[in-house]
């Protein structure tokens, strides 16, 4: 099946404007917080697992396991304040229409689970990142169907009110909630003898 390359947005929606993702490149020896989100925690760990060791640009590919593991969070949260979380059988429902929109193929045959990680694993990713890229879209689908948004501009007016809060390591940047999307400078990436001092909620203490 010949697809063209893998589409890093939530769904048909609210397209995320992941190729604008600054890849972090290096690596840091601090391990804590890489986000959080309405209180809950994001290990770096969590960002770490998704993450090919052999990956080409690591960089790039926590960057976009990041990304996706923000918005996971943030339509389950508003989700919760709007009903509660579809069922499993619900989210199924979305599932072809997820997979189609994430990888479209050029030839007309159906986009399965396995096409899509084979994709996802030309950017250094797991197949576990895959699957959390379909989950998020289907959460997406499901909370434009239930506050009524046909277009990107309303999915991200309903998130707007819900006033969800999202905190990001500067180690990894800086949430845009315009785009659902990481941008600005991570910490690895600033000249030598440079550094940010944000900590997150979530961050081990600095030792005494």
């Amino acid at each position: 099946m010949k697809v063209s390359s893998v589409r890093f947005r939530a769904l048909a929606v609210l397209p995320v404007a992941a190729m604008a993702i600054l890849s972090v490149t290096g690596c840091e020896s601090k391990v804590g917080a890489a986000a959080v989100v309405n209180g809950h925690r994001i290990a770096e760990t969590d960002v770490t697992k998704l993450v090919n060791s052999n990956a080409s640009n690591p960089g790039q590919a926590r960057s976009y396991a990041l990304n996706y593991l923000i918005l996971d969070n943030v339509f389950s949260t508003a989700l919760k304040r709007n009903g509660g979380l579809p069922s499993d059988n619900e989210l199924a429902s979305y599932h072809d229409l997820v997979l189609a929109t994430l990888l479209p193929s050029q030839t007309g045959a159906t986009t399965t689970d396995k096409d899509l990680q084979n994709a996802v694993g030309t950017l250094g990713l797991k197949a576990s990142f895959a699957t959390l890229l379909v989950r998020g879209s289907e959460l997406e689908q499901a909370l434009a169907k239930k506050v009524g948004a046909t277009a990107a501009a309303a999915l991200l007016q309903e998130l707007t009110k819900e006033h969800i809060s999202v905190s990001v390591s500067p180690r990894f940047g800086h949430w845009d909630a315009t785009t659902m999307s990481l941008t600005d400078l991570g910490k690895a990436q600033l000249p030598e003898g440079v550094e940010l001092g944000t900590v997150l909620p979530g961050d081990k203490p600095p030792a005494q």
